[in-house]
């Protein structure tokens, strides 16, 4: 099997590091050449297009990551303008995020993509579309490349909202050792570098290990994280292969949302928990190749690759509020194996004067469910099986594109992609199986219009998709608390105009206005093991960003996001808000290179009140965080210094509205339930380049 268990992988690591010891001594001399050529250059912190499609996408590189001061890694898609990630229980656990109207949850409508494979996990044992990035390691990403709303033919299942592609250097410029230690018992380590070997290979290698103890008064969070990833590349003339190797394993306690009414009461303290057993434990483990070949007027790309992951995630929500005597908490597991691949063609012609960009591709994707369980569990302990099943799904999807240059000015591209998706689901619990096939069509048009050099205009409309968990789309009546069955596809469809200003990269402005409307869905609510339907929707708003370089010493950013969501019916009086969504979200940065050697940044995240239910008589409280970094790099060394929640903000990374029933109590109550922020904290770091 092409996958690493543990031990084989620490055997391999061991080599790893054996093998670049040995290398460094017979290299010095080389390596003393690279440092001498090596200088820091520091460049817009968004790189767009050479032909943007639209005015919301955008890239961030390395140099502009590092400016940023990250609690979790999941906050490296903060970068995204706009969108926000949160989390209401163990640092281990997918992140909550927020973008353009949509609380996300764990990822659906969002998608994401490490060095080309995809993230996101359809028919999850949490949660439809459960995008889990704790994998990622800041100092190990050269680019973010991002674009917002449903847009490019290249993408298909959840990417509504938009869709992210995370892309690791080919080689690490420098090795880098690297401790960091901070408040509440965090402890990190990372070592990376890149080995030369001969003129045309890089074996590029990272390793982390993060420990955890957490802010939280009756449990110790006790994460722990080791990380490890090889990547091979080597060059053929106009062609490059790659080859990507990943583990990751994690383990935590959790310390989930509390009630309202028993932090008022003394029951329990804001950062403390109901049930102190929550938390889980994951492993993933990845292998991926592919061959790129071309030049700037055509190339092709071919990639495949297999993941391994498991889940196992334990959780008390509601309490005592189904079973007085043991409670309500219950596991989810999650085991799947995932085989997929791409392969990719672009090329330019030309009708007469006109340029015309082609790019056509086909994607496919397996999900091997092995096991999606959920079971009632008491402090871990399982004592019944709330459902028990094993499921493929499989997706092809086709796609082409089109930009044409009608004059040095105006340009416009037209797009489509088709999907279709196979699922098969054996319900153990209710010993039944059940097929299901259905496709769908998403087109796509934009068009471009430089007016002068610094302005350009944009309009763009499009349509895409999220699946539904394979569960609820082929559902069984047989089987003890299913609903309807649920679409298997649901479409979206947006469109967008905008404006983009750049002045001598010293100014950028941006600003989109977007309309994106969803169709009627049910929804598979994996914590219940039921599906409950939902209405159609429509969000609307408006994306704003200013950057601004007044000097090579200081840069500032502003992002702000407007967000109107509404549901388009009301049958049952319950009311037209989408609870969750956020109707606005706002960021401000900062930031200065003092001296060749000092650096500081400091950062704002806003986000507002949102409903918590239909009716909007709910709503959270808005959350503020300040974070601040400062650095000190005398080469080879390098200082770092962050105050994550710089102010001690005393504000909710999550909000919830729903009914509970505490072990005291006789009746359920419906209550606000929530996680906060964690406390002002202090982590230095120290860094060693060669």
């Amino acid at each position: 099997m092409f996958l690493l268990s543990s031990y084989r992988f620490y055997f391999l690591f061991s080599i790893s590091i054996f093998s670049f010891l040995v290398t460094q001594a017979h290299a010095e001399e080389a390596m003393s050449r690279e440092k001498a050529e090596y200088m820091k250059v520091q460049g817009r912190r968004y790189t767009w297009f050479d032909t943007p499609q639209s005015a919301s996408e955008g890239r961030v590189e390395q140099e502009q990551l590092k400016e940023r001061p990250f609690l979790r890694p999941g906050e490296i898609l903060e970068s995204v303008p706009g969108l926000v990630t949160t989390q209401h229980s163990g640092t281990g656990k997918a992140n909550q995020y927020f973008l353009r109207g949509f609380n996300l949850d764990h990822g659906t409508d969002f998608a994401t993509f490490v060095d080309g494979i995809p993230i996101n996990m359809p028919t999850h044992g949490h949660g439809q579309g459960y995008n889990d990035i704790n994998f990622l390691v800041p100092e190990a990403i050269e680019s973010v490349t991002y674009a917002k709303g449903p847009y490019s033919a290249s993408y298909g299942d959840f990417s509504s909202a938009g869709h992210v592609a995370i892309e690791s250097p080919d080689r690490f410029e420098r090795g880098m050792a690297k401790l960091t230690w901070g408040s509440f018992g965090y402890q990190r380590g990372l070592l990376l570098d890149s080995i030369a070997l001969g003129d045309t290979s890089d074996l590029s290698f990272v390793a982390e290990g993060t420990r955890y103890t957490g802010p939280w008064t009756n449990v110790h969070e006790d994460l722990g994280k080791q990380l490890g990833t090889i990547k091979y590349v080597h060059h053929f003339g106009a062609g490059t292969l790659r080859l990507n190797l990943m583990h990751y394993q994690a383990s935590w306690d959790a310390v989930n949302q509390v009630p309202a009414r028993a932090v008022d009461s003394g029951a329990v303290d804001r950062r403390g928990a109901i049930d102190r057993s929550d938390g889980g434990d994951t492993r993933r483990q990845s292998l991926a190749a592919s061959w790129e070949e071309g030049d700037a007027q055509s190339d092709w790309k071919i990639q495949v690759y297999g993941v391994d992951y498991a889940l196992h995630l334990w959780s008390d929500a509601t309490y005592f509020l189904n079973d007085p005597v043991h409670g309500d908490q219950i596991e989810q597991v999650d085991r799947r194996q995932v085989y997929g691949g791409l392969l990719q063609a672009r090329d330019t012609w030309h009708l007469g004067a006109i340029p015309i960009k082609v790019k056509v591709g086909i994607q496919q994707r397996s999900d091997r469910i092995k096991e999606l369980g959920l079971y009632a569990t008491e402090e871990r302990a399982r004592r019944a099986t709330k459902g028990l099943s094993q499921a493929h799904v499989d997706n092809t999807g086709v796609f082409a594109e089109q930009e044409w240059a009608w004059t040095p000015q105006l340009s416009s591209t037209i797009g489509a992609r088709f999907d279709t998706f196979k699922y098969v689901v054996d319900d153990q619990w209710a010993a039944v199986e059940g097929k299901k096939q259905a496709s769908i069509a998403s087109p796509k048009l934009g068009l471009s219009y430089q007016l002068v050099p610094q302005l350009s205009l944009f309009a763009n409309a499009g349509q895409s998709f999220h699946s539904n968990d394979a569960r609820g789309v082929v559902n069984f009546p047989e089987s003890a608390g299913q609903g309807d069955r649920a679409p298997a596809l649901v479409p979206s469809r947006g469109y967008e105009v905008g404006v983009n200003f750049n002045q001598d990269n010293a100014l950028h402005l941006s600003l989109a206005l977007w309309h994106l409307k969803l169709d009627s869905e049910l929804i598979f609510v994996g914590d219940e093991g039921s599906t409950e339907p939902s209405r159609a929707s429509v969000r609307r708003g408006v994306d704003a960003l200013v950057q601004y370089y007044p000097s090579g010493l200081v840069h500032l950013d502003l992002e702000a996001s407007w967000a109107h969501a509404r549901f388009t019916s009301d049958p049952e009086g319950e009311g037209t808000e989408v609870e969750g969504a956020l109707p606005f979200v706002g960021s401000a940065g900062v930031g200065s290179q003092l001296t060749e050697e000092w650096s500081i940044s400091t950062r704002l995240r806003h986000f507002g009140r949102r409903p918590l239910t239909a009716d909007g008589t709910h709503r959270s409280r808005a959350s503020n965080v300040v974070n601040f970094h400062c650095g000190y790099a005398p080469q080879p060394w390098e200082f770092g210094l962050d105050v994550l929640n710089l102010l001690d903000s005393k504000s909710h990374d999550i909000d919830y509205f729903y009914e509970s029933k505490l072990a005291e109590e006789t009746e359920a109550v419906e209550d606000v339930h929530y996680h906060p922020v964690e406390p002002a904290m202090v982590r230095g770091s120290l860094a060693y380049h060669f």
